[in-house]
């Protein structure tokens, strides 16, 4: 029998498929624009993104879906979907499609969500300045190098408000409506800080025209904020596009009852459930003056560079890139970009706190709240303590009362010492006074949501995860190893094609195991109480009924919202202390990722990237030194790495090896620069700070390295690379 079939393929055969594929790419697409990722039609006004969590409800409704919405209102008043506009949106929609066909195309259905919010602000820009680019007739096909630098000009410094000038569209009508105010273009030189006599009339007109409604959730909070619907209708726009934190501390100027609240602080709009203002909250001064990130600015010239090189495909309807050079535009960005905002490292104490008290909650009083919580669920359903439609203010009362007495009837002798007072939410109503009973007298539905939330902040603590991944953990996700240990699967996200999640398997502490083995104790006896039915539902961990929704009971599969109102409920319950701005620390998932990835590198130093890469479940090594390193402030990566190379010193002088491949080149190196021959000889601290400013100035670096195995999975090993040259701020044979 012929071996050709494992020659290997000639030259010639190579070379003809490379021709045939770069001729491939440069014909027009021939394909169906009907996509498989797309569960309705071409033609339909809204589209339905398949992703990896898509599936049918037992009503024949689509969840875990993106929906993409072609009604978008338009500056000049029309609908994208009316039939002035057909032409551009066939082409928009035909560019999304394509974006997905090209070898380096969009693979993923959040992403591609995205890419269509990117796109719709370049076409309202163009409905804007219609005159010029007639996009209802000609699509994309007029845009040139002077449109993209335009836009990019003003989106790099003011995003979306600045483009789409929402903020002077409101100031001229403004101006133009009130007799008392004279409108001057220099208002529009800082349009966020406008004559105060000017705010003064402005702010009356809103009230006179019932502009302002009610902030929020909370009854004791009477403060006023702008209806963005209301503002949204006068400017011709939607209120969803109202939202971004630029326009919150522009309209911010008109809301005197947040102002008063806090000065510095840009509140947010709605009120919220938490106790005190989040973290996250950034002044108003910081909003202001801070341009747009580089991740936004990057995603919108991308959106750009699409239009441009998908023109081979709708020629007629695309514009051609022959005198664009997207490098120029791409340096001005890089320029005046604000870096990424990091996620936060959770300060140290705080993160001690959040970590001892969920040990606390969930091993001291986890089993016997868990088991009294599903005791009671039984009892009241099984007796019709829970309100059913259509019930009597008075019957209602009888059975919240009826509820609260046999908890403070029954509570086990275990959780005497939680002062439990009833069923009934602490929140209902909620008041000032809320919290501190809450944390005093709480009742059993609050303390499950809270250990649900210490659960979820324990496990995340202790195995690095996303927030998606948490939502969609399935019953069984805890397995078991004899003579081995307890291991976490879990899909995961960033690693998924449109269709399919890849799942991971890592190994926890034995007490994440015992926690989440309370959530799925809980999460069946839901099920089982209220006859659960639905295939997906009965496999999904995270089956709960709502935060604060106790008197009835309809328990579901929760969504990421739900799972952070239970974090911060437990984040409430640890009780911290604010900042200077009043804001607490409210735990969030990725911070506790990063924060186990930065505290495992600190530990364990550079040999331990192979390991946290892996239960990262980053594609490489590289990934996570990135991701880790960004979040030394100021010089402490130097100084941590200063400290590393001092230690692997320390140790090839002592034991006469060390962690790094060539630490004796840099032992050598070291002695010569001192005139020593041996580091001991070297005053500590002169040793520290010299290797501090060689770290800092590269004469020295720390590089892992790839070591192939054929026989197991590749390691990393450290190297140390050593440049010529010498600190500027060099102290031979000097103590500090």
């Amino acid at each position: 029998m012929s071996n050709s079939q494992n020659e290997p393929m000639p030259r010639s055969h190579t070379v003809a498929r490379l021709i045939e594929h770069a001729r491939a790419q440069a014909r027009p697409y021939a394909g169906s624009f009907d996509a498989s990722w797309n569960l309705t039609s071409f033609d339909s006004e809204v589209w339905i993104l398949q992703t990896p969590a898509t599936r049918r409800c037992q009503d024949g409704s689509w969840a875990g879906v993106i929906f993409v919405r072609w009604k978008v209102l338009l500056p000049d008043g029309s609908h994208l979907t009316d039939i002035t506009n057909t032409v551009m949106l066939t082409t928009m929609k035909k560019v999304l499609v394509l974006a997905t066909t090209e070898p380096d195309g969009i693979k993923m259905s959040g992403p591609l969500l995205t890419f269509f919010l990117d796109l719709t602000v370049i076409v309202k820009w163009m409905y804007i300045h219609k005159t010029k680019y007639h996009p209802e007739k000609f699509g994309f096909a007029l845009l040139d190098r002077q449109a993209l630098e335009s836009f990019m000009t003003i989106f790099i410094k003011e995003g979306n408000l600045g483009v789409l000038n929402y903020h002077g569209i409101l100031i001229k009508y403004l101006y133009d409506t009130i007799p008392e105010i004279s409108f001057s273009p220099t208002l529009m030189e800082d349009p966020y800080h406008l004559p105060a006599e000017d705010v003064r009339h402005i702010i009356k007109w809103f009230e006179i025209n019932e502009f302002y409604i009610k902030r929020g959730i909370r009854k004791y909070d009477n403060s006023l904020t702008l209806s963005r619907k209301k503002i949204a209708k006068l400017i011709g726009t939607e209120a969803k596009v109202l939202t971004s934190e630029k326009i919150t501390a522009f309209f911010r100027q008109f809301e005197p009852d947040l102002v008063s609240q806090h000065s510095l602080l840009l509140l947010p709009v709605a009120s919220s459930s938490t106790e005190y203002i989040s973290h996250n909250v950034r002044t108003i001064s910081e909003v202001i003056n801070a341009p747009i990130t580089y991740t936004a600015n990057s995603a919108t010239l991308s959106a750009w560079e699409r239009i441009f090189t998908l023109h081979r495909h709708i020629p007629d309807y695309l514009p051609t890139s022959d005198h664009v050079k997207f490098s120029a535009t791409r340096k001005m960005m890089i320029e005046s970009s604000t870096p990424n905002s990091k996620t936060p490292w959770i300060p140290l104490p705080i993160a001690l706190k959040y970590t001892n008290e969920s040990l606390r909650m969930v091993l001291n009083f986890g089993p016997a709240l868990k088991d009294f919580y599903i005791k009671a669920v039984c009892f009241f359903f099984k007796n019709g303590l829970f309100n059913v439609d259509e019930e009597s203010t008075f019957e209602m009362a009888r059975k919240r009362n009826e509820r609260n007495k046999w908890v403070q009837d029954n509570i086990p002798q275990d959780l005497q010492t939680l002062n439990i007072n009833g069923w009934t939410t602490n929140f209902h109503p909620n008041t000032e006074s809320s919290w501190n009973s809450f944390r005093q007298t709480p009742s059993l539905s609050d303390l499950i949501t809270t250990l649900i939330g210490a659960t979820l902040v324990l496990t995340t603590t202790l195995k690095p995860m996303r927030m998606g991944e948490v939502c969609l953990l399935k019953k069984d996700c805890i397995l078991y190893k004899s003579n081995d240990g307890y291991y976490l699967k879990h899909v995961q996200e960033k690693r998924n094609t449109r269709d399919v999640f890849t799942e991971i398997i890592r190994p926890v502490p034995r007490v994440v195991a015992d926690a989440l083995s309370l959530l799925v104790d809980i999460s069946d006896a839901l099920k089982l109480v209220t006859s659960e039915a639905d295939p997906y539902s009965c496999e999904m961990l995270m089956y709960f009924c709502g935060v604060n929704k106790n008197a009835t009971i309809q328990p579901s599969v929760m969504s990421k919202k739900y799972l952070i109102s239970c974090i911060d409920r437990f984040c409430d319950w640890v009780n911290t202390d604010p900042d200077e701005y009043g804001r607490r620390w409210y735990y969030r998932v990725h911070e506790g990722r990063k924060s186990f990835l930065i505290t495992f590198f600190w530990c364990f130093k550079y040999a331990s990237l192979g390991a946290a890469s892996w239960m990262a479940g980053h594609g490489s090594w590289k990934e996570t030194l990135t991701y880790i390193t960004s979040s030394f402030p100021g010089d402490e990566l130097p100084e941590f790495e200063a400290q590393y190379a001092a230690e692997q010193l320390w140790q090839l002088e002592k034991y006469g090896n060390s962690e790094a491949s060539n630490t004796r080149q840099l032992y050598l190196s070291i002695c010569d620069h001192f005139n020593v021959t041996q580091v001991n000889l070297i005053p500590e601290n002169d040793l520290r700070y010299w290797l501090k400013k060689a770290f800092e100035e590269k004469i020295y670096s720390i590089t892992p390295i790839i070591i192939q195995n054929s026989e197991a999975a590749n390691s990393v090993e450290v190297a140390f690379k050593i440049k010529k040259g010498k600190p500027n701020a060099s102290r031979k044979g000097s103590t500090r």
